[in-house]
């Protein structure tokens, strides 16, 4: 059952248009934070692999040098550029592969706990119904990668209480450590697991959980916390010493907020992105789950029971924590869906445990086989028109000058050159595809010899120009000579 499991992975990754996209570069939704990520690995790869020491193609920080999640999958990314090149696929190609291992666990997770193939199959496809899941699985933000990671360390946590192995719980642990690293907000699953191992402990239920198993739980939890606590600590002195304003590393709570913005954060929530979260389907199926839970508590397993009311907690502190980046960063909900999958096990783990087990066992895997499929086609539409999408503001100027490769290469341009790019709205969108640091400028209002002046000192070589303007390309051929001019974009050495 377990390769059959891993073949319906891999006929999805084929049925949702995955193939057709599988070497595409950065396009879509959040262009920005695309580029920002293969920013990270491409510098690696540049800069003589200094994995303490990331790096973007921007240099509006101290030589370019930024954190920001721990950069291992980046890292990964331009190790392997050095045996096949540095090809747009790689870092998404590792991504996509912790993810699915991570939803290949969920599967074991809810076959160990269910001991139900149909109800553990089912389980595990049920994020393919989620647009925002399947975009972002073979992509280049890491939230994804945490998330698959995160299924893993669920999977070997559970396990540990049926083996009491401590390899187990040591691969467990180091499966949370990883995801929390890149993404901290995941911890509050490993988080989770330990309060749930305090509180097994705290009620005397010995047969679920001995004090020696117990001091192992802290004991490598405590390991966990630290390491990601320290990368955080070293995170926030490295973009403090570099005087980095890339990325946002602060809480942007919901207490901090107006009224009115709550308000439209909440709409961006509850219409905007909603049905990319889950097919409406899934969500009856969810609430379904939840009333039976209600329904038949008594029969509740109760470290799974423990387990979902603590999770439910942390999840709802990291939604009040983060409130205002729901408005706009969709990926965001990610960090729910473990949750979403433990909540289902505990709730079919408790309906078989109750006195209607055979057909409401029955009866709820004919509704969730309807839901999963109906809901797989959903968003195979859904992300179909994700990947359709054309170029707008932020990835104008980096896919234009991927259109225009060819003629700036035959330029034969220094590697060191350094670039202004101008407009750009992307910190590092344009000088990503052109392979050289430099700087941007967002408004073709502020191109002026005071900030061409400034960049000059600097250490600019070159400015290019994302427009077609004639009047401001004939207005830019005070700051130098124009080396290359298209229909898209004009470069110019400066003087």
């Amino acid at each position: 059952m377990d390769a059959l499991f891993v073949g319906v992975l891999f006929l999805l990754f084929f049925y949702l248009g995955f193939g057709h996209v599988f070497f595409n570069g950065p396009k879509g939704i959040h262009f920005m934070r695309q580029t920002d990520s293969l920013s990270f690995a491409s510098n690696f790869y540049r800069n003589s692999f200094d994995f303490f020491n990331p790096q973007l193609f921007n240099l509006k920080n101290d030589a370019g040098h930024a954190a920001c999640e721990f950069p291992i999958t980046y890292y990964l990314a331009a190790i392997s550029y050095t045996i096949v090149g540095n090809k747009l696929f790689v870092l998404k190609f590792i991504h996509v592969i912790l993810v699915y291992v991570g939803l290949f666990h969920a599967f074991k997770l809810s076959f160990l706990l269910l001991k139900d193939y149909v109800f553990s199959f089912l389980i595990g496809l049920t994020l393919f119904t989620a647009t925002i899941f399947n975009y972002y699985s073979f992509n280049y933000l890491p939230d994804a990668a945490a998330f698959g990671l995160t299924l893993s360390g669920l999977y070997f946590a559970f396990n540990y209480f049926k083996n009491e192995k401590v390899k187990t719980l040591i691969i467990a642990f180091s499966y949370f450590t990883f995801a929390g690293l890149i993404k901290i907000t995941y911890l509050t699953y490993p988080l989770a697991f330990l309060i749930v191992a305090f509180l097994l402990l705290l009620f005397k239920k010995n047969e679920l959980l001995s004090k020696k198993n117990a001091s192992r739980i802290f004991l490598y939890g405590s390991i966990s916390l630290f390491l990601v606590l320290a990368w955080n600590a070293y995170m926030l002195y490295y973009n403090q010493k570099f005087h980095v304003s890339s990325f946002n590393t602060a809480p942007q709570p919901i207490w901090e907020m107006t009224n009115k913005n709550i308000k439209i954060v909440w709409d961006h929530l509850s219409e905007y992105w909603f049905s990319s979260y889950f097919a409406n389907d899934v969500f009856h199926f969810i609430l379904l789950v939840i009333v039976f839970q209600i329904i038949f508590i008594k029969k509740a397993s109760i470290d799974l029971l423990f387990f979902v009311l603590i999770l439910f907690l942390g999840n709802l502190a990291y939604l009040l924590l983060f409130f205002a980046q729901f408005k706009d960063h969709d990926y965001y909900f990610i960090t729910f869906y473990p949750f979403f999958i433990i909540l289902l096990i505990s709730g079919i783990n408790t309906i078989q445990r109750s006195s209607f087990q055979k057909i409401g066992t029955f009866v709820l895997k004919i509704i969730f086989i309807y839901v999963v499929i109906n809901g797989i086609r959903f968003s195979k539409v859904e992300l179909s028109n994700r990947f359709q999408l054309g170029i707008d503001d932020y990835s104008k100027a980096g896919l234009l000058i991927e259109k225009n490769k060819n003629a700036i290469k035959q330029l034969n341009l220094p590697d060191d050159s350094k670039f202004i790019i101008a407009p750009d709205l992307c910190q590092n969108g344009g000088l990503f595809f052109l392979n050289k640091s430099g700087w941007t400028i967002e408004n073709t209002a502020d191109i002026s010899p005071e900030s061409i002046s400034y960049f000059k000192k600097e250490g600019a070589d070159y400015l290019l120009l994302v427009s077609a303007d004639q009047e401001l390309i004939g207005e830019s051929a005070s700051y130098g000579n124009v080396i290359l001019k298209t229909s898209d974009i004009t470069i110019l050495k400066l003087n």
